[in-house]
């Protein structure tokens, strides 16, 4: 299990856009032979909805 922080939800997509990220699971969880049968990514925030919308 990880658990991450990453700043912005866009440098958490460029890091799974990461050529290593990519090979990493197409060798362990797609693969036929990967040795991780089931995989389950997560993204959430405690933030709540809109928290950072303009205040009117």
């Amino acid at each position: 299990m990880f658990h991450e922080i990453w700043a912005s939800r866009e440098e958490f997509e460029a890091h799974c856009q990461r050529k290593e990220i990519q090979d990493f699971f197409a060798k362990h969880v797609e693969a036929p032979d990967g040795d991780i049968e089931d995989a389950n990514v997560c993204v959430y925030t405690d933030e709540p909805w809109n928290f950072d919308a303009p205040q009117v």
